[in-house]
């Protein structure tokens, strides 16, 4: 944690090291953490944002995450049922076809993204600006 802000949001930097492929990347990002007692809940949103608290850093290539939402509900018998969705700017080189190995199924981005902005209207508006 590079930095606390006020409403359960932080300041993050983490690393994605890189391999023979793919160069490593960081991200610096807002994240705010929302979590609901009665279920037993905890939901993330988080998105890129730039700080001087810590500049993009010479080893790596600053990646660029969109939007990041995740949802982790207990289920029965002590396991968990995590859902995640987000929109990463990868930048710089990559092998032609690398992106096709990293696929997901993509869902209604634009509808998922006006829920979250009404259910998180001013945690939304700060990331997304």
């Amino acid at each position: 944690m590079l930095k606390k802000l006020p409403l359960n949001m932080k300041v993050l930097r983490f690393v994605q090291k890189g391999n023979l492929i793919s160069a490593s990347r960081d991200y610096l990002v807002l994240n705010h953490v929302i979590m609901d007692p009665k279920v037993g809940s905890i939901e993330t949103i988080s998105g890129s944002i730039d700080d001087p608290i810590c500049p993009p850093q010479e080893d790596c290539i600053r990646a660029d995450i969109k939007i990041m939402g995740v949802r982790i509900v207990p289920t029965e018998n002590n396991k968990i049922e995590v859902t995640m969705m987000s929109m990463v700017e990868s930048k710089g080189n990559l092998p032609k076809g690398y992106n096709k190995n990293l696929r997901t199924t993509f869902y209604n981005v634009k509808g998922i993204l006006r829920c979250l902005k009404k259910r998180y209207k001013n945690v939304m508006s700060t990331i997304l600006t």
